[in-house]
């Protein structure tokens, strides 16, 4: 009974160690906006997108490409140019946010892939 516990303790251990020792590939976090401002009629902004921490990644993350808005509801209210966005009438729409990670050819070839990280938020307009 006692050598089973102590197998099963170090087995558990082991585990833990192995896995704690494990680095991520991809950021581990979300993509994020800087809060928005209400917009004016006719007003428009950047958006500015905050990425994940890729400290810690074993340097697969080398940028971020793709950056895109999408309009998800509020296509009256809005329209979109790139990352701008420029105010049409009042209301209140939501915007999906995408960016893609940038890893090398090397680590493309190992068999990782390019990741998407989005976000979902909503755009003001008075």
């Amino acid at each position: 009974m006692r050598k089973r516990v102590i197998w099963i303790v170090t087995l558990l251990l082991t585990g833990v160690c192995i896995m704690t020792g494990c680095d991520p590939i991809y950021p581990t976090g979300e993509l994020r906006v800087e809060k928005m401002q209400p917009l004016s009629q006719g007003a428009s902004m950047n958006i500015e997108i905050i990425y994940p921490s890729t400290e810690g990644t074993l340097g697969y993350v080398l940028g971020w490409k793709e950056q895109c808005v999408e309009i998800i509801s509020g296509d009256d209210i809005i329209s979109v140019s790139g990352l701008t966005i420029t105010g049409l009438k009042s209301g209140v729409a939501s915007i999906k946010v995408s960016a893609t990670t940038i890893i090398s050819d090397e680590d493309i070839a190992s068999g990782h892939e390019e990741k998407v990280y989005s976000v979902v938020t909503e755009v003001k307009v008075e």
